[in-house]
């Protein structure tokens, strides 16, 4: 059995990057193994912006105007909705958009003034802490934390299986070699969150040989 690791193989979303081992055998794939994760040093530039960039793409925050990314990149108007929307988004239902802006820019002294808030006292609202638990919990779960996000040895012509591989053991074989792939990396492979019926089999086997351990409640190996 030979075994090929591809790593990148789609544009990187949000942060997350996408990996595939292929296996082989007598130069036909019989399986492959994708597995998906946020990488830290994508983030530095898909979420420029840090916890505000998690809040637009991940937290329903909203906070950000369409196609612009940064704080930096906001109109002094833009900024005032940003604010109004983090310090209390009930003014966006009660008053006009003009209005939200006079009642934001009332409260503080100029934009300087609007990005210290964002920069220090947003982070002691009680609307931060909600979005701190999740943002604490998300960043806990993906970054830098491979898991499986696709595991095939059946028939499949579209994905190059050109025959059916199911019951051979090959999966266990794709799942230990992609551990060890990502090992080189400093990195492990954790279960999905969600499985299938054979998945679950294939990783309580894994366990009775010995080869799963735990992060918390994760299963990896």
């Amino acid at each position: 059995m030979k075994f090929t690791f591809e790593k990148d193989i789609d544009i990187p979303n949000r942060g997350f990057v996408l990996h595939i081992l292929r296996a082989f055998e007598t130069g036909q794939q019989v399986g492959y193994l994708k597995v998906s994760y946020i990488c830290s040093e994508k983030i530095k530039t898909e979420w420029p912006d840090g916890f505000y960039s998690w809040l637009e793409l991940f937290g329903g925050g909203n906070i950000y105007p369409y196609g612009i990314e940064k704080i930096a990149d906001l109109s002094d108007d833009q900024l005032c909705i940003m604010v109004a929307t983090l310090l209390d988004n009930r003014l966006l239902y009660q008053y006009n958009k003009e209005d939200v802006i006079k009642t934001i820019q009332s409260r503080f002294k100029d934009r300087s003034d609007m990005e210290s808030w964002l920069k220090t006292d947003y982070f002691k609202t009680k609307s931060f802490s909600y979005h701190e638990r999740k943002y604490n919990d998300f960043i806990n779960h993906f970054v830098d934390k491979p898991f499986v996000d696709y595991i095939n040895t059946e028939k499949s012509e579209n994905n190059g299986n050109l025959s059916d591989n199911s019951r051979r053991g090959i999966g266990l074989l794709m799942y230990k070699k992609t551990s060890e792939e990502l090992s080189k990396m400093g990195l492990r492979l954790y279960a999905s969150n969600l499985q299938t019926e054979s998945a679950k089999k294939s990783w309580d086997k894994m366990e009775t040989l010995g080869w799963v351990k735990y992060d918390g409640d994760r299963k990896y190996i």
